[in-house]
């Protein structure tokens, strides 16, 4: 698995043989500005629309932060559209370990309508490969 980008918040890995896209938030995410998350999923959905992954794993098992309820469609929308535009079949989540922040991200997936993907919760990352390829 290579990586197509890294710093202080979030590192993003590419595996070309099982086109698979991994996130990972690292535990340095307790005050994010809405500048810096909305920097941050764009270049996301960069790469996405560049590798055009079939699944995406994102681990946020140590996102520690809340997104703000004001940007929050932000989010879903555009990582949405980018999964729609990189056609990806599987998506699944490894929730922040953080009650709060995990209920954040649930929000934000709830303000997706109609997905063509599916999409997961999952404990760990092993769960989550396996179900990709069921």
């Amino acid at each position: 698995m290579k990586i197509l980008y890294e710093d202080t918040f979030l590192i993003i890995k590419f595996d070309d043989q099982l086109k698979l896209m991994y996130t990972s938030w690292t535990g340095y995410t307790t005050d994010f500005e809405e500048q810096e998350i909305k920097r941050l999923i764009n270049i996301f959905v960069n790469f996405l629309d560049e590798y055009k992954p079939n699944f995406i794993l994102a681990d946020d098992s140590k996102r520690s932060s809340v997104y703000p309820v004001e940007v929050q469609k932000w989010v879903a929308n555009t990582i949405a559209k980018g999964a729609v535009r990189a056609n990806v079949s599987k998506y699944a989540i490894i929730l922040p370990q953080d009650l709060i922040s995990s209920l954040s991200t649930e929000q934000v997936v709830d303000e997706v309508i109609d997905m063509p993907f599916e999409l997961q919760y999952f404990e760990n990352e092993e769960n989550a490969k396996n179900w990709f390829f069921l």
